[in-house]
């Protein structure tokens, strides 16, 4: 399996009803490089109305280096969001992220 495709396999986890498995997925995404399908996933999880499933988006997104431009654009324009729990999402995932040419 690529390590795109485990990367996605990680984002859907993050929507377990079982909260040591999204901690987990959350956890191991977190501060990794993340490219393609599951980086745009992955930032569309901000957009969760459940608090923990946003959060846990966050927090995987925390710290990484998104390779994916449109996945990174998409994460930009979340700051400017109406809804203020996207912004601050959107706001805790940037720090530290890098985003990069792939």
């Amino acid at each position: 399996m690529s390590t795109s495709a485990n990367q996605v396999l990680l984002v859907t986890k993050l929507s377990s009803p079982d909260p040591e498995l999204r901690n987990a997925a959350a956890s191991a995404l977190h501060g990794s490089t993340i490219d393609g399908s599951a980086a745009t996933l992955l930032v569309t999880k901000l957009s969760s109305p459940d608090p923990e499933l946003r959060n846990a988006a966050a927090y995987a997104l925390q710290g990484s280096t998104i390779t994916h431009g449109p996945a990174a654009t998409l994460l930009v324009t979340k700051l400017s969001s109406p809804d203020p729990e996207l912004r601050n999402a959107a706001a805790y995932a940037l720090q530290g992220t890098t985003i990069a040419d792939a």
